[in-house]
């Protein structure tokens, strides 16, 4: 709403307020032409009345949407009760309608009153019969039901009664088929005496879980699929339905089924495990009443059938085993879950993400553990029972109070075993090895004694392996050996080395591990890891290897010298890898270590250190031998004093030594301000293309006067920076700098002196800093804030100091100076034409320099393809020297070209100087002359004042006569004058300055007098000189001296190309002016630019002044 203030004749004030709508369309009917609102159409304020009435109406609004909702919660809570009432009603329907069936067939299979065999022969017994007949029996559904049973009391089946029971036992069917089931059976039993039997030894078969040589054969295609665990769960339901309807008297063969499916051990079997624990939780959850002795949900009538008292303790016992068990199994995996959800977020942490392996596995982790809950959930419901507690287990906290960390490099561990290895992945290859037992039947890993057997029955077991193809498969896993050089390859031939090999192939692959060659010793780690994975189902492939390395090692140390080093040296990398996984025990491996230090010298050096490169931190940090280690260490320094061992060993003892005991590190955690933090924040992680603009509107956002010189300092640390950052680091400065114009220049003054301290210092481990600063200086160039004649002195700096009198090293052998040079020519100059004419010239004057200096270096081959890509695309024309006299030959031409125009101009100079003597002389002649002359004008000039002051002033006369006795004073200023040699090294720089530009402009100051605006004018001379008047302006007298200049001379070049450029011009401004005479009246015209005669080019004098000295350079 908005109000209207007036004010009454007695100053009251009367504030009116007005709807929006209301106001918005009286201010619609008020617009005149002029868009004001007239003061009769004015909005009025509204009434009492209608205030109450829009009150009254939003009320009634939120009394209608109130009572909406809760009508709707209403309907909400009736649909629920009426879902759980129709639930329970279709609940409580069927256990009346399964009461009902067991009740009929109890009452039939009590007393049945069998048909004698004379009726039997009455009814139809064909084969063709029957075999539809039992065809159906597969089949039974509550659809066919009623047909069935009319079928089957016309049909003669009594010589195909076990055929029959076992299509009832194995033929598929729902759950909701079960009571059709158990009337059809029924009758079959009330009508046959011999029905039951069969019937229950076939159900009996299908219910029980598979045993391991079935599963065997089912791998190998030997055996038929087996049933489903839906239709073991069915059939298990349906046996005891027949036991509660009277087919089967004796619930003995129930329980039996039951206890048989309780007793799987999940570690072998864990498939079989979760399906046999949703079997059981669905039959008890479903015979909770009849089987359990639960209270029931609807009153039991009196004829309703439940088991005795003792039939349920014995059910409740085995399934209160079985759940005790479960809980144990549920809790290990809610541990395994959280262990691998902690190990996942430790992964991220570190890395920044998170492998597709672990993911994999948490994955599957937590599909077992959500199936054992499931499971478990059911079969506590039906026993009473509750879910054990599961908690996750709380990490020790790191305490924040401390700012140092003191620990063995790396990451920090917190557990025991961990700290044996060097890092979390050594550890996972060494520690975590594949279950066998877990994914292989039980079958496969039973040990067979084939040591003791004869002849003939290794001739038939052999026999037996080839016909079964086993042989072929073998030696098929044999050659997969060759190709073992990851953890996955190595843990899929152990698992199918105990599918295809575990009769007899031990004693082959046993050979195959011992006989890796000498140059294939990177294969041990993973030999050793299969022959850990194997041992823990095979003890004896652990056992026979160990102990044939170390009669291996025994007889290698023996023979000494007469066996080849590399032999000794893989047979001891052997034994240390076993070591890690625990197949050799320690006093083995002391023992060989007390072997080797008695003979300390020669190969058994070498095998001693290979020892402890292999598993010397292991033992060292292992609880059960750190003690006996840390003593073999100091007799082991003490032996490398005492022996006269030459360079090469004495390195591998001091490799050795530290691999066993690593020099600790000290990390040290900074504490920073939470400014800096979030200035490190935006700089190094959130800094890039995308998010350059928002970067820059945080940092200007900090307070500037107190984080500048941080800013700064982090901005220039480049090198601890991504690559591809540089310039988004160069592009932030810009943009800060036009709001912190201070910015720019303490960055340049820093990376300049940065680059000049790199250059004296010369450190190998700057080397990397020093190219990152010579990139983010070729940024700041292309961004402007560095300037051409910088970047110049910055090239001839990295190349000529150390070679001027300044102190620098410089290595022949050390290319850092290339590299700075290529990467800063790159950076600033890719494409030449983002370059003047002058620039361009300047650097390839450079590029000769540096070609000169490139040659003084012993580079390698990528270098100097470097270089020459460099220089080649800056200049396509340059002369490529191939030796060093070469390039200094170039170089010496372009300077005795500009020592050329040098020469000309001294003569200038000397006929000048006379000129200026002369001019001295009478100089002095005109100040002796303006003294006297001085004074009488002085003495003139103040009578005349004091005239004026007579007339003009009638009081308080002061007499000029006497004013000017005390104020008149001589004072003559001593101008000072430059020395004749100061003159002859100006000029001289003048000339060396005149080679590089097209005009020249020169202030000088010699004795007083100023030349000024000095005017070149070029003339074409036939001795292959150009003569040039140079104007002298001299006490205000203008004089002209004739300078010649050698056609040759670069200055003569730039003067033709600069007047060839305006006679172009001209002629395109001809052209376009002559064109424009072709347009119509209305046409526009066309865009004619205006002549730049004389203009001068880019760069301009100031920047010319700052020409290259190049004989001053180098």
């Amino acid at each position: 709403t908005t109000t209207t203030t007036t004010t009454t004749g007695d100053g009251r004030k009367d504030k009116a307020a007005r709807g929006t709508s209301m106001g918005g369309k009286a201010h619609e009917k008020g617009k005149g032409r002029g868009g004001s609102v007239s003061a009769s159409n004015a909005p009025r304020a509204l009434t009492e009345e209608e205030k109450a009435a829009e009150v009254a109406r939003l009320k009634a609004r939120e009394d209608e949407a109130r009572a909406k909702r809760e009508a709707e919660e209403r309907a909400r809570v009736e649909a629920e009760r009426r879902a759980r009432e129709e639930e329970a009603e279709s609940r409580r329907v069927e256990i009346a309608r399964a009461r009902e069936v067991r009740r009929r067939a109890r009452e039939g299979n009590a007393s049945p009153s069998r048909p004698d065999e004379g009726a039997l022969k009455m009814r139809d017994s064909s084969i063709k019969k029957n075999t539809t007949v039992i065809k159906k029996l597969r089949t039974i559904t509550e659809e066919n039901r009623a047909a069935l049973k009319q079928e089957l009391s016309k049909v003669n089946v009594s010589k195909y009664v076990t055929e029959a029971s076992v299509a009832c036992a194995e033929g598929k069917m729902k759950s909701s088929d079960i009571y059709a089931a158990v009337e059809v059976i029924s009758l079959m039993h009330q009508t046959y005496v011999d029905f039951t039997p069969p019937l229950i030894a076939a159900l009996s078969a299908v219910v029980l879980p598979p045993k391991p040589e079935t599963l065997l054969k089912l791998a190998e295609g030997e055996a038929e699929n087996l049933p489903s665990p839906l239709q073991r769960r069915i059939k298990l339901r349906l046996f005891m339905e027949l036991h509660l309807a009277g087919v089967c008297r004796d619930v003995n063969p129930v329980l039996e089924a039951v206890k048989e499916l309780a007793r799987l051990e999940y570690k072998t079997a864990p498939e079989l495990f979760q399906h046999s624990l949703s079997t059981l939780s669905s039959f008890a959850k479903t015979f909770a009443v009849e089987m359990l002795g639960v209270a029931p949900e609807f009153e039991l009538q009196a004829d309703d059938y439940i088991l005795p008292p003792d039939s349920q303790k014995e059910f409740k016992a085995v399934l209160n085993a079985y759940c005790d068990r479960l809980f144990l199994i549920l809790i290990e995996a809610f541990n395994a879950v959280t262990s691998q959800e902690r190990e996942m977020a430790r992964l991220l942490e570190r890395t920044g993400a998170i492998s597709e392996a672990a993911s994999l596995e948490f994955a599957a982790l937590t599909k077992v553990f959500d199936g054992l809950l499931k499971g478990a959930s059911a079969l506590t419901e039906a026993l009473e029972r509750e879910l054990p507690e599961m908690k996750k287990k709380q990490e020790a906290k790191v305490s924040s109070a401390g700012t140092m960390e003191l620990h063995r490099g790396g990451v920090a561990r917190t557990s025991a075993s961990s700290d044996l290895w060097e890092d979390d992945e050594q550890q996972h290859f060494y520690e975590t090895l594949a279950d066998l037992r877990a994914s292989i039947p039980a079958v496969l890993l039973t040990e067979k004694d084939i040591t003791n057997e004869t002849d003939a029955e290794r001739v038939q077991r052999e026999r037996e392996e080839e016909v079964e193809g086993r042989s072929a498969k073998l030696e098929g896993l044999l050659m997969r050996l060759s190709d073992c050089f990851s953890k996955d390859k190595a843990d899929a031939i152990c698992t199918d080395f105990c599918y295809i090999a575990a009769r007899g192939g031990r004693k082959r692959l046993t050979r195959e591990f011992l006989r890796v060659h000498r140059s294939e010793t990177s294969r041990l780690p993973f030999y050793g890891r299969m022959i850990a994975t194997l041992s823990a189902v095979f003890p004896d492939i652990g056992i026979e290897i160990s102990q044939a390395l170390k009669d291996e090692f025994d007889s290698l140390a023996k023979k000494g010298k007469r066996v080849h080093v590399e032999d000794r040296l893989k047979n001891i990398k052997f034994i240390g890898e076993l070591v890690k996984f625990g197949i050799i025990m320690d006093a083995d491996i002391f023992s060989v270590i007390k072997v080797l230090l008695d003979d300390f010298r020669g190969d058994n050096v070498d095998v001693l250190c290979c020892l402890f490169d292999v598993a010397g931190f292991y033992l060292t940090r292992l609880p059960t031998s750190a003690k006996r280690m840390k003593s073999i260490l100091d007799i082991f320094l003490r032996l490398k004093a005492v022996s006269d061992l030459d360079p090469r060993q004495c390195a591998l003892l001091d490799g050795a030594y530290f691999t066993c005991r690593p020099a600790q590190t000290v990390i040290v955690r900074k504490i920073r301000p939470p400014l800096h933090e979030y200035i490190r924040h935006l700089v190094y992680s959130q800094l890039s293309k995308s998010s350059l603009e928002k970067v820059v509107l945080q940092l200007r956002k900090l307070p500037w006067e107190e984080n500048e010189a941080y800013l700064l300092k982090r901005l220039l640390k480049v090198c601890k920076g991504k690559y591809a950052s540089v310039p988004h680091v160069a592009s932030l400065i810009s943009k800060l700098s036009k709001f912190y114009p201070t910015l720019a220049v303490r960055a340049l003054d820093a990376v300049l002196e940065d680059i000049q301290f790199g250059l004296e210092q010369n450190e190998m481990w700057m080397h990397q800093r020093r190219v990152a600063n010579m990139r983010l200086l070729g940024f700041l160039y292309k961004e402007r804030i560095a300037s051409f004649r910088e970047i110049l002195d910055t090239l001839y700096l990295i190349i000529s100091i150390g070679y001027d009198g300044r102190k620098a090293s410089d290595n022949p052998k050390d290319t850092i100076r290339l590299r700075m040079v290529c990467t800063l020519l790159e950076t600033c100059f890719r494409g030449r034409g983002s370059m003047s004419y002058s620039q361009r010239k300047e650097i390839d004057k450079f590029l000769l320099f540096f070609q000169r200096y490139s040659l003084t270096k012993d580079v390698a081959l990528d270098i100097s393809n470097d270089v020459m890509e460099v220089m080649l695309t800056l200049n396509s024309r340059l002369v490529v020297c191939e030796t060093y006299e070469e390039a200094d030959a170039e170089c010496k031409k372009l300077l005795d070209k500009a020592k050329g125009i040098s020469t000309e101009m001294d003569s200038v100079v000397e006929e000048e100087e006379e000129e200026e003597e002369e001019d001295d002389d009478e100089d002095k002649d005109e100040d002796i002359e303006m003294d006297d002359d001085g004074a009488s004008s002085t003495q003139e000039d103040s009578s005349s004042v004091d005239d004026k002051m007579e007339i003009d002033e009638t009081e308080h006369l002061v007499s000029a006569d006497d004013f000017k006795q005390d104020q008149e004073v001589k004072v003559r200023m001593k101008v000072a004058h430059a020395s004749k040699q100061e003159e002859r090294d100006f000029e001289r720089e003048m000339n060396n300055f005149l080679g590089g530009a097209p005009t020249l402009g020169v202030s000088m100051l010699s004795g007083g007098r100023s030349q000024s605006a000095v005017g070149v004018k070029a003339k074409m001379n036939s001795n292959a000189t150009i003569a040039f008047k140079m104007l002298v302006k001299n006490q205000g007298k203008q004089a002209t001296r004739e300078l010649h200049v050698p056609d040759g001379a670069e200055f003569v070049a730039n003067v033709k190309e600069v007047m060839k450029a305006e006679e172009a011009e001209l002629a395109e401004v001809r052209r376009r002016v002559l064109n424009s005479a072709m347009y119509d009246d209305d046409a526009p015209p066309p865009n004619i630019p205006q002549p730049k005669f004389g203009a001068p080019r880019k760069g301009g004098s100031n920047r010319r002044q700052q020409g290259l000295n190049i004989t001053g350079r180098l």
